[in-house]
């Protein structure tokens, strides 16, 4: 799954998560070419794809040692300040 794949070098892959986060987003707004022929769908996919983010962070932040933890609370503040 892409999320176990991201969590496993967060570091580096970072991006992917938000490009993920981002697609679904614009899924849910209609600026997809794919997503044009259908109406716009509900929030549901965006906001699963925000709380397995967001989840995957906590369990990551209570298994990691102090250097992981900073690296954790570094990608959660990056998350909340792009796209809230």
């Amino acid at each position: 799954m892409l999320q176990d794949y991201i969590f496993e070098d967060l570091r580096n892959r970072s991006d992917l998560a938000f490009a993920w986060l981002y697609q679904e987003y614009a899924n849910c707004q209609g600026f997809c070419a794919s997503s044009l022929r259908n109406e716009r769908s509900s929030l549901a996919s965006y906001d699963e794809c925000l709380t397995r983010l967001l989840s995957g962070l906590l369990e990551r932040t209570e298994q990691t040692t102090k250097e992981g933890s900073v690296i954790v609370c570094s990608f959660s503040f990056m998350l909340f300040q792009k796209y809230l």
